[in-house]
């Protein structure tokens, strides 16, 4: 899968948002995903609406969503995310991670 990661970064600590993002960016990759990483994408100086577009076009490459657990704290993930259920991405939660493990077992 090709995992797109969401969750809150706007009023959040940077350097704190950039660890959690890189938490699951690397437990996702060690199941044997490609994972995009807006963070590592978008510059943390952009305003808000152009972080979004940049995000969107990011996310359209992926064929799914992993939401973060702030993500419903986030105007920007709480789009994300009904973009995604929409166009019909699969969707997971840090809830799944004991799933694709199992998976990669077997």
């Amino acid at each position: 899968m090709k995992i797109y990661l969401s969750g809150k970064v706007t009023g959040e600590e940077y350097a704190q948002t950039c660890l959690k993002f890189k938490k699951y960016e690397v437990k996702l990759q060690a199941l044997g995903h490609e994972v995009v990483n807006p963070l590592s994408h978008i510059k943390s100086t952009a305003e808000w609406s152009d972080a979004m577009k940049q995000a969107i076009v990011l996310m359209m490459a992926c064929d799914t969503i992993f939401l973060i657990e702030d993500w419903i704290n986030s105007t920007g993930a709480k789009i994300e995310f009904e973009l995604a259920y929409k166009l019909k991405y699969h969707i997971l939660t840090p809830n799944d991670l004991d799933f694709l493990e199992h998976l990669k077992e077997n």
